[in-house]
């Protein structure tokens, strides 16, 4: 539900921005499409770096916990 509500509100300010004219269309598009890559490519590193679930050093500090 709130990912929806982020993308409205993006999309409303984009839209103002062009409005207004304070952007063109093309640099709105440009900032559209840096920010998904960005994303996607945030998303891509966790996936493939991010810390395993079932690592050493997690069962060492369980053990040492115990």
């Amino acid at each position: 539900m709130y990912s929806v509500l982020i993308f409205l509100w993006a999309f409303a300010v984009a839209y103002s921005r062009i409005y207004v004219g304070k952007h063109y269309p093309l640099d709105v598009a440009t900032g559209i499409a840096f920010g998904f890559l960005t994303g996607w490519f945030a998303w891509w590193c966790y996936k493939q770096y991010g810390v395993p679930k079932e690592s050493p050093l997690e069962e060492e500090r369980e053990e040492r916990i115990l």
